[in-house]
């Protein structure tokens, strides 16, 4: 499980970069699933004090589960949060 640890940190602190800029706070919510072979299906969210904006999910595919991200998968999977006015 160290891997999802890591891809668990690599996102949060994605998350933490891109709602700063938004002034919300990230949330990382649900579970990590392996399925499929090396596939980790990963909810996030971005929440603030009037409410909880939709979830972003997203698959990232891995070759090894010991290895984060890369910045370019994360990117395809939460593509939207940059659309947040």
């Amino acid at each position: 499980m160290r891997g999802v640890s890591r891809i668990f940190g690599v996102l949060y602190r994605v998350l933490e970069k891109v709602s700063q800029a938004f002034g919300k706070v990230p949330h990382i919510v649900g579970k990590v699933s392996r399925s499929f072979g090396k596939v980790y299906r990963i909810s996030a969210r971005i929440s603030e004090a009037s409410g909880e904006l939709s979830p972003y999910p997203g698959n990232i595919p891995r070759t090894s589960r010991n290895l984060a991200p890369t910045f370019g998968e994360i990117a395809r999977v939460f593509g939207k949060v940059t659309s947040i006015r």
